[in-house]
């Protein structure tokens, strides 16, 4: 196994808008009013990856559209600094994706 570059940016092949949410998501201000949308993204390179998609309105999930062009970024990162999901224990997402 062994580290790869990818570009950050994919598709959206899947996708659910959520309203329920964890404690966490709620104090970033996401829950019945105002759910928040998890996807699957197709990367360009070929792989799947879940995260969360921003810039969607996912109080409207019927406008949003499978194959929206989507491109990765970081939160609260340094685009510089790699990530991976065994940073830490936090449960905050490492891969959020927003329309490009």
């Amino acid at each position: 196994m062994q580290w790869v570059e990818m570009a950050g940016t994919g598709t959206l092949a899947a996708f659910t808008s959520i309203s329920i949410c964890p404690p966490w998501m709620a104090q970033l201000g996401f829950g019945r009013e105002n759910p928040y949308c998890t996807g699957v993204v197709r990367l360009d390179e070929g792989p799947r990856i879940v995260a969360r998609i921003d810039g969607v309105d996912a109080r409207h999930p019927e406008r949003i559209d499978i194959g929206l062009p989507l491109a990765i970024r970081f939160p609260d990162k340094r685009p510089d600094t790699p990530s991976d999901a065994s940073d830490d224990a936090s449960p905050e997402p490492r891969w959020v994706f927003a329309h490009r």
